[in-house]
């Protein structure tokens, strides 16, 4: 066994998409703000739809009910869908084929885009997720690493051990 585990990998708009929705997932805020949209905006339009005292026909009383569903449907296909592709196809990382290392003294990573090296201390957090390693540097920025970068399972295994002994804001699946 040695004392480095590597990985190797090319970043596609797959994994930026699916790496950018486990972070909105993660994050307290974007629960609040559905949070704060539906009680703005579709529990008083539901009962003023559904408020049989109102006066009027009930394609009136049902369209605000009716627009508010469909803002929140187009909201959340927008930042669910579009914006995690726009922000991977502007990317400088998609498509580059990446090699690296880690170790008990960090990351190491290099692409055509340069050598990258970071010790552990550096990262915040590192969030799990079927796919992915979200690396955090930063409260909101986050390194995805795919899990299929492990040449085999027993690597993958002593990267997450690396993170549980270096990392204690780690967040993962087993």
């Amino acid at each position: 066994m040695t004392d480095s585990i590597t990985f190797k990998f090319t970043l596609t708009e797959e994994d930026f998409v699916r790496a950018s929705r486990a972070h909105s997932m993660s994050q307290r805020r974007w629960w609040i703000i559905w949070a704060i949209f539906f009680g703005v905006w579709i529990l008083p339009l539901a009962s003023v739809a559904l408020d049989s005292a109102q006066s009027g026909g009930m394609l009136y009383r049902i369209l605000p009910f009716l627009t508010g569903v469909a803002s929140v449907a187009l909201m959340f296909v927008l930042s669910w869908s579009w914006q995690p592709r726009r922000l991977a196809r502007g990317s400088p990382f998609l498509g580059v084929e990446m090699e690296g290392s880690a170790s008990a003294a960090g990351l190491q990573t290099n692409s055509s885009m340069g050598l990258q090296q970071a010790a552990w201390r550096d990262y915040e957090r590192v969030l799990e997720t079927a796919e992915h390693f979200l690396l955090y540097p930063a409260k909101n920025r986050y390194a995805p690493l795919p899990k299929r970068a492990f040449a085999n399972r027993e690597s993958l295994e002593r990267f997450r051990e690396l993170i549980r002994a270096n990392v204690p804001g780690a967040v993962l699946q087993n």
